[in-house]
């Protein structure tokens, strides 16, 4: 229902920022799906035919249900289903997360509203389309509950934690490291408090830490062998749009999705007002402040420029922090309306709790018509196929938006952000020349060189492959438009060839006189394979814990 309102208009708008890179990335996933490949490793139909790792160094595991949604429903239909479907899951996780840690289904559903629609959530998803950081928060609530239950809970349901942690990774990377920032600041806080950790709890934590390690050994792998120390082009870090603590008030009070530094109406409320509720309860109490210091340091009351260029500057939007800042307060916002609602009798009760679920629909409803207006619909740029030579990155500037139709126009052109990212450095263009071809264009554009003179060449496409048919009259360095990383493999006329990187961080290969045939493709380590191998017996083995601990949880309240 909550998807319905997106869907109806048969558009996707406003494709010209995150979308394209990812809905790159998904129609990869999906071609090679359709040739009966399961992995995806290099960009071969997508990216322009580069061959660039965007699915080695950014996960890709829950892009997979959107690419088999293609094979039943137009593109427009498949996304808003697999958007939906990520709506209906971070429900549930929401609601099930917050009964393990209340032990309240009315406190439980509060939350899951609060948190599922919270605006921030609701930017990422349904109008930027930061979709990397729209699915890890899906399971952010399962991680701290997690977290929760090892150092203050149940610490038998340390495996939680592992599970939680692992889904954020699979998610976004970056999401991953601020989890891991915030719970080792959690941590330090607990053991200056109280100066010492119980044995069992210590052990849950190794145990965690060891299988999380090992739950997410595969996707860091081509990390370890194809991006550290290998100079390829990684995200500026900074710190930018950095708002005052007044504009994070006042932005949030008008709950318009469009104003940036806006975590909604009812989590700045609950900000406001939620201490007096939460002051006698020692534990409500400390999430209210975490989410409390959490809001505060993604402002400027924190001090981004002096520390924008170190390790906290890879976050590059402070704002990030508002997911995280999102989850405590609707954590403190859900016990507030928890503890109104319980002071009254059963009636005023039912009749309260329909009036918040009124008011928590005409909420949504109002901030999605924002989105779907018609007016805003229909002024958008529909997006035209690309007749220039050159291939441009879409004007982020510009509303554009896609329908069945046009959808596919989307890969004619770059993504606005992401395109060149895990380019080598010797690839990214310095000049900043408007309307230059440097060499990131040009190894967009399919431009090899043959003894350095340049020739557009048309590959052959297979799954994590391209192959080349070349012909000389002699002994040739042959420089082509394909990223090269560690792991990647050439064969020429079916034998196994070295290569070596060209000064723009592309394959160069010899090759003879007469007609070459040359792949170029990827191939993972065989320890990636042991690695995933592991994995897969771990997950078997956490839902086999946590089932186990939960028919013991209720054993144990039957008794």
């Amino acid at each position: 229902m909550s998807v319905y309102p997106l869907y109806h208009t048969g558009y996707i708008t406003g494709v010209a920022s995150d979308a394209a890179f990812h809905f790159s990335r998904v129609e990869q996933i999906f071609d090679n799906l359709k040739r009966g490949s399961l992995s995806t490793f290099i960009a071969t139909d997508t990216f322009h035919h580069t061959g660039v790792g965007s699915f080695l160094f950014y996960p890709t595991i829950f892009l997979y249900p959107w690419a088999f949604l293609r094979f039943f429903l137009n593109p427009v239909a498949a996304f808003y289903s697999w958007y939906g479907l990520l709506v209906f899951v971070s429900l549930l996780i929401s609601y099930f997360s917050m009964k393990s840690f209340s032990k309240n289904n009315l406190r439980s559903l509060m939350f899951a509203f609060l948190y599922t629609f919270a605006m921030y959530k609701l930017r990422l998803g349904m109008l930027y389309f930061v979709l990397g950081e729209f699915i890890a928060s899906t399971f952010l609530p399962l991680a701290f509950l997690g977290f929760y239950h090892v150092f203050w809970g149940d610490s038998r349901k340390w495996p939680e934690l592992v599970i939680g942690i692992t889904l954020v990774g699979y998610s976004h990377f970056l999401s991953l490291f601020l989890t891991v920032i915030i719970f080792s600041i959690l941590l330090i806080c607990k053991l200056a408090m109280v100066r010492r950790i119980e044995i069992k709890r210590l052990f849950a934590l190794l145990k965690s830490v060891g299988l999380t390690i090992l739950t997410l050994g595969f996707i860091v792998w081509p990390f370890l062998t194809d991006y550290i120390g290998k100079n390829l082009k990684s995200p500026p870090r900074g710190a930018w749009y950095v708002a005052s603590i007044s504009d994070l008030v006042n932005r949030s009070l008008t709950n318009n999705i469009f104003t940036a530094y806006n975590i909604g109406f009812f989590l700045i409320v609950g900000v406001l007002i939620g201490w007096y509720f939460v002051k006698k309860d020692l534990k409500e109490l400390y999430i209210y402040l975490v989410g409390l210091a959490l809001l505060l340091v993604s402002t400027t009351f924190f001090p981004w420029e002096s520390v924008k260029n170190g390790i906290l500057g890879t976050i590059q939007f402070p704002y990030r922090l508002h997911i995280f800042a999102s989850l405590m307060l609707a954590i403190s916002a859900s016990f507030m309306l928890e503890k109104m609602l319980t002071r009254k009798n059963n009636k005023e009760k039912s009749f309260l709790i329909m009036c918040l679920l009124v008011l928590f629909a005409i909420n949504y409803v109002s901030i999605v018509n924002t989105v779907v207006n018609p007016a805003r619909v229909e002024s958008a740029e529909y997006l035209q196929p690309n007749k220039s030579e050159i291939i441009r990155a879409l004007d982020p500037h510009k509303l554009i938006k896609v329908d069945q139709n046009n959808f596919a126009n989307i890969f004619q052109y770059g993504a606005t952000f992401g395109e060149s990212d895990y380019y080598p450095q010797s690839a990214i263009n310095s000049e900043g020349v408007p309307g230059y071809m440097g060499k990131q264009e040009k190894i967009m554009q399919n431009i090899m060189y043959i003894n350095d003179k340049p020739k557009k060449v048309h590959p052959i496409v297979e799954s994590n492959k391209l192959k080349y048919v070349v012909k000389v009259k002699n002994q040739t360095m042959l420089n082509l438009p394909v990223v090269a990383y560690s792991d990647t493999t050439v064969t020429i006329n079916g034998v196994q060839s070295k290569f070596v990187t060209s000064k723009r961080g592309t394959v160069a290969v010899k090759i003879n006189s007469g007609v070459n045939k040359i792949t170029v493709g990827y191939r993972p380590q065989t320890f990636f394979y042991v690695l995933l191998t592991i994995a897969i017996i771990i997950w078997i083995f956490l839902i086999y814990s946590v089932s186990l601990i939960h028919i013991k949880g209720e054993e144990e309240c039957l008794n």
